[in-house]
């Protein structure tokens, strides 16, 4: 009889230490699980706003930089309208160069040919198509920024007021740089990660490519997402779990002007704490396991031993 309430109390006891540990597992995966959405869901929204307002800064700096530019290269404009002779001289075109703080200065007529220009005479002097416009005599006035080049620069081009074509006026300075600087997104997250091992993106919303990512080496590769299935702009939960370099992985994302914003961990580091602490919370259940199991079975020999103490 006091072998089966041994047994009964030793299976009992296994099993509530089983429980014990199947519900702190269970409990504390979906509290780990639960936080670590709320910190993605933060980290990923405030990243988005991060990126609004450097555009809109970009954007107001662009637009402030442009019409500077656009206003000197029409101020030429209204110059060789009224004296002709100007542009045919090398060096009053070398002083107006230098006052308007131009690098070059090229006048195009209407066959889109440069008929003069401060530039070198042995040296191509480019044209730039996208003032092409102003050749039809129209009134027009544009600025790009030329990033192709070995010297990255700002053009400025308008209509010529004596006759079609172009004044097209090439700037290099340190607004060059802040321009370059402000639209460079792609070291942006570089080294910035979430938690340990996980990461943060901005994703090309026509090709799909990484923009930028926390591992620079991911940048320009494609991100292997679909914008219609992955990122569905109408969806009010922007969570989701998916499959990242074979890792499971909890990814949140918001979408931006300049692109998707995406952040995620890996599920593995996720339960890291909570593997972690149902390693000791078993360790514990065995050895109170064992602890009881001792003790009861000391009970009852000693209870043995009482009544048959001639054993």
């Amino acid at each position: 009889m006091r072998r089966k309430i041994y047994r009964a109390v030793v299976i009992v006891t296994i099993i509530a230490c089983a429980a014990m540990a199947f519900l702190s597992w269970y409990t504390m995966g979906v509290i780990e699980k639960s936080k670590i959405s709320e910190m993605l869901e933060f980290r990923v929204n405030h990243i988005a706003e991060t990126i609004d307002s450097r555009k809109l800064e970009f954007d107001n700096i662009n637009q402030r930089i442009y019409e500077d530019y656009k206003s000197k290269a029409r101020a030429l404009g209204l110059i060789f309208s009224q004296n002709s002779d100007l542009m045919k001289s090398e060096t009053a075109l070398e002083e107006l160069r230098m006052i308007t703080g131009a690098e070059v200065i090229s006048i195009i007529n209407s066959e889109n040919e440069i008929e003069y220009t401060t530039g070198s005479e042995s040296g191509e002097q480019k044209i730039y198509d996208e003032f092409a416009p102003a050749l039809s005599g129209t009134v027009f006035s544009d600025v790009i920024l030329d990033k192709q080049s070995d010297n990255p620069k700002i053009i400025a081009g308008c209509s010529r007021l004596d006759e079609k074509g172009i004044i097209q006026v090439e700037f290099s300075s340190e607004n060059v740089e802040n321009i370059l600087e402000l639209s460079d997104i792609s070291k942006m997250f570089n080294y910035n990660s979430i938690l340990k091992t996980g990461c943060i993106a901005l994703i090309d919303k026509e090709k799909l490519n990484y923009i930028s990512h926390t591992n620079i080496n991911m940048v320009g590769k494609p991100s292997f997402f679909s914008l219609e299935e992955d990122f569905d702009d109408t969806e009010e939960n922007k969570n989701f779990d998916c499959e990242i370099s074979g890792e499971e992985v909890m990814l949140q994302y918001a979408d931006t002007p300049m692109g998707i914003v995406i952040g995620y961990v890996p599920y593995k580091e996720i339960y890291e704490t909570r593997d972690g602490t149902i390693k000791w919370i078993l360790s514990a259940a065995i050895l109170i396991s064992f602890v009881i199991t001792l003790t009861i079975r000391n009970k009852i020999l000693h209870i043995n031993k009482k009544k048959n103490p001639e054993n």
